[in-house]
């Protein structure tokens, strides 16, 4: 398909597909820093690090670190006070290994279990 005018207003407004597409990689961005990176575990134990000392830890880009960050703000796990980010009370009781109420673990069985029967697999 070609555009034949992309000056023009289109008739509808795209920003709902262009937000689903992102949720599609906002559940897949938490796992990753809940489980793999285990950032909230990391943070808890070297608070307060900046953007830098989270990117040179984990060897990660600006980009998708700020990316990272800014969307455990909006699920209000991280919060970020001159440059340095803390964690939340939330992230702090639930997403830290040592944490008493640990359930990222049981978290991530449910997102698991979902995924196993929303492709069909769960039904073989």
């Amino acid at each position: 398909m070609v555009l034949k005018n992309v000056e023009a207003i289109p008739a509808t407004d795209p920003s709902g597909i262009i937000k689903l597409r992102d949720s599609i990689y906002a559940a897949d961005l938490f796992i990753v820093a809940a489980s793999h990176l285990k950032l909230f575990s990391w943070i808890s134990l070297n608070k307060p690090p900046s953007m830098s000392e989270i990117c040179a830890e984990f060897k990660i880009k600006e980009r998708p670190t700020d990316v990272m960050l800014t969307l455990l703000k909006s699920y209000n796990l991280i919060t970020e006070k001159f440059g340095r980010f803390y964690l939340t009370e939330l992230a702090q009781e639930h997403l830290v290994d040592s944490a008493e109420r640990e359930i990222f673990q049981k978290v991530l069985m449910f997102i698991f279990i979902q995924m196993f029967f929303t492709t069909g697999m769960g039904m073989m």
